[in-house]
C-alpha cells in the first residue's frame, strides 16, 4: 500500500521498529527480577489471581496421568469426553471399542460424552490435552489420560495391553 517510489522508506521504517522493539524488550528483560522456574511463577500467578488458570495449567509439569500406580485389571468404564460429546470423542470411542475388541477383552464399556455429563462410575476417561484440566476437575476419582489426538494416539495401544 506504499505510493511508488517509497518502498523503501517504509521497510526501513519497519525495521527501525523491530529494533527498537527489540531492544526495548531486552533491557525490560535484563532490569527485571527473573523467575528461576516457570513452575513458580504459574504458582505465584494464581495465588494472586485467586483461582487456577486452565491456560496456565497446560505450563505445569503436571502429566494427565495420575502419578499413582493404577490397576487396569480393574476398569470397567472408558469414557472420551470432549467439549461436546459428539464430535471427536466419538470418533475416539469407536476406535478403543475396536481395539479393545479385537484384543478380546471382555465387560469393559467404551462410551463418549461432552465434560458436563461425565458420569460418575467412570473407571477411566480419556481427553485431549487441552480439556484434561476441566475434566479432572470434574471427576477427580477417575483415572484420567492425555491425548493430542483422538484419532490416531499410540497411547490406545498403551492402555488396551494394560487392560489383558
Amino acid at each position: 500500500m506504499a505510493p511508488k517510489g517509497e518502498h523503501l522508506g517504509v521497510l526501513a521504517g519497519v525495521f527501525v521498529a523491530t529494533i527498537v522493539s527489540f531492544l526495548i524488550a531486552a533491557f525490560i528483560l535484563k532490569t527485571s527480577k527473573g523467575e528461576e522456574d516457570i513452575t513458580a511463577a504459574t504458582e505465584k500467578m494464581e495465588t494472586l489471581k485467586g483461582k487456577k488458570s486452565s491456560v496456565a495449567g497446560s505450563l505445569r509439569e503436571q502429566t494427565a496421568e495420575n502419578n499413582e500406580e493404577f490397576d487396569y485389571k480393574k476398569v470397567k468404564k472408558i469414557i472420551f469426553a470432549c467439549d461436546a460429546g459428539m464430535g471427536s470423542s466419538a470418533m475416539g470411542a469407536s476406535i478403543m471399542r475396536n481395539k479393545v475388541k479385537k484384543a478380546e477383552v471382555e465387560g469393559i464399556d467404551v462410551t463418549n460424552t461432552s465434560i458436563a455429563n461425565l458420569p460418575n462410575d467412570a473407571d477411566l476417561v480419556i481427553t485431549h490435552k487441552d480439556l484434561t484440566d476441566r475434566a479432572m476437575e470434574k471427576l477427580p476419582n477417575a483415572h484420567h489420560v492425555s491425548v493430542e489426538n483422538f484419532l490416531n494416539s499410540p497411547k490406545y495401544d498403551e492402555i488396551v495391553s494394560q487392560l489383558k
